[in-house]
C-alpha cells in the first residue's frame, strides 16, 4: 500500500541521518540546545517506527542499532554536557557554549523531560537493549508516578508502555 511505502521510506530516511556514531543532523550538532534537539529526534524517530508497526512495517535491525548508538549518545550527553561538544560546537542554528547545554523543562529531573515517549516505547520493544537496560535500572522509567504526558504528542504513551511493560 502507499502507506507501507511512505513509511518504509520514512525510515530510510531516518536511517541516513544518524550517522555511525550516533548523532543525529542537524540535531545534534545546535549548539547548546543539540541534546534537547538530539532528544526530540529520537522521540520522533521511536514514535514513527511504532506507527509503522501498526502498520506493518517493521523497523530494519540496522535501524534499530543506528537508534539505540543515538540513545548512548543522549545518555552520555545528558550526564555529561560536555560529552556533546563534538557534535554541538557545529553551532548550527544555535549559539555555541562548549560544555553547556541547555536541555529545557524538566533538566534537573530526567523523568520530567516533556518529550520522553521513547524511554518507554524503546524500553518496551527492546527489554534486553543495554539502554533500555540503563532507563530501567539508573532512570526508574517503569515507575508509575513517572508515567505522565507527552508534550510533543499531546498525549502519553508512557502510561500505556508502562503498563504493559511491569511483569
Amino acid at each position: 500500500s502507499n502507506c507501507k511505502r511512505i513509511l518504509k521510506k520514512i525510515f530510510l530516511n531516518i536511517e541516513s541521518k544518524i550517522a555511525d556514531d550516533g548523532s543525529i543532523f542537524p540535531n545534534s550538532f545546535r549548539g547548546d540546545r543539540a541534546l534537547y534537539y538530539h532528544n526530540d529526534a529520537i522521540n520522533e524517530a521511536v514514535i514513527l517506527m511504532e506507527i509503522g508497526r501498526s502498520y506493518g512495517v517493521i523497523p530494519k535491525k540496522s535501524l534499530i542499532n543506528k537508534i539505540e548508538k543515538s540513545i548512548f549518545l543522549f545518555l552520555k550527553g545528558y550526564e555529561d554536557h560536555s560529552f556533546m561538544d563534538k557534535w554541538a560546537n557545529k553551532g548550527i542554528r544555535g549559539r555555541v557554549r562548549p560544555g553547556v547545554q541547555d536541555f529545557g523543562a524538566g533538566e534537573k529531573d530526567f523523568n520530567n523531560n516533556p518529550n520522553n515517549s521513547w524511554y518507554y516505547i524503546f524500553g518496551y520493544r527492546y527489554p534486553d537493549s543495554n539502554v533500555s537496560k540503563i532507563l530501567r535500572n539508573k532512570y526508574k522509567i517503569y515507575v508509575p508516578i513517572y508515567s505522565n504526558s507527552d508534550s510533543r504528542w499531546g498525549i502519553s504513551y508512557k502510561c500505556p508502555y508502562t503498563l504493559i511493560s511491569k511483569k
